[in-house]
């Protein structure tokens, strides 16, 4: 039997991870369903959890490779850069949508034993490459649509937000 969290406590889709999100003003932990509800989850990629704070939008996705190859190199990591970058869009659509216009930090929490603090800062360098920062700079744009872009481990991001702890379910 599956446990069940209280609202505001997310598994990851793997159900490897939870992320606790109570002390946001607000929380999404199921976009993805409601893309699905509306057959729309074929044409939105999104994010696994969105968090709003009294200054700004956390969109987060989360990325667990537990073999060396699961990681993407190559191509694959170009396909992987686009899907990554592609949640971000998806969920930025959905918060639009709901007339949300504070600009959106985007965070890939990605754990690895087999990645370091370099391999992430070149995850992060080749996908900001293709979020909308200089999209936005045009004189006709009229919302700021991202703010930043990160790319942390596990214990970066827990050492960052630690009122929204991510960690292995047990």
């Amino acid at each position: 039997m599956d446990t069940i969290y209280p609202d505001g406590i997310y598994l990851d889709e793997n159900k490897t991870h939870k992320i606790d999100l109570r002390e946001a003003a607000s929380s999404i932990g199921n976009l993805h369903d409601i893309y699905k509800s509306h057959n729309m989850h074929n044409a939105f990629n999104d994010v696994d959890w969105i968090a709003e704070t009294d200054d700004e939008i956390l969109l987060i996705e989360f990325t667990h490779y537990e073999r060396r190859e699961h990681l993407h190199t190559g191509d694959r990591a170009e396909a992987k850069h686009l899907q990554i970058t592609k949640k971000f869009y998806g969920s930025a659509f959905y918060l639009l949508a709901c007339g949300k216009h504070e600009a959106m930090d985007f965070i890939w929490v990605v754990e690895s034993p087999f990645l370091d603090s370099f391999a992430r800062k070149h995850y992060r360098n080749r996908i900001k490459k293709l979020l909308p920062f200089k999209f936005q700079r045009l004189p006709q744009i009229k919302v700021e649509l991202i703010r930043n872009f990160h790319v942390y481990s596990v214990s970066d991001w827990n050492e960052k937000f630690p009122a929204f702890r991510l960690e292995p379910v047990q």
